[in-house]
């Protein structure tokens, strides 16, 4: 029987800024986990040289449905005002 701790997690960020360049780094030290983005924050991540070298460990989605249909956990970072959008 597989556990989820004995597979692959699949997270998202929710958040551009601080969501990025605060969490995206620490998201890659944690074992057996996947990195999913919407491919609209590849030019951000592109632009921040500090988050260059995670760029080819991120899987892309075109579709943001598809990508939130597998995605495990979501950490959201984005100003308090805006959450209640979300």
């Amino acid at each position: 029987m597989t556990t989820i701790s004995d597979r692959y997690r699949n997270f998202t960020v929710v958040g551009k800024g601080f969501g990025l360049y605060g969490y995206l780094p620490s998201l890659f030290k944690i074992d057996k986990i996947n990195v999913n983005l919407p491919i609209s924050y590849l030019p951000y991540l592109e632009s921040r040289k500090e988050l260059n070298s995670y760029i080819k460990y991120i899987n892309w989605f075109e579709n943001e449905i598809e990508m939130f249909s597998i995605i495990d956990s979501i950490v959201v970072a984005i100003p308090p005002e805006s959450q209640s959008a979300i």
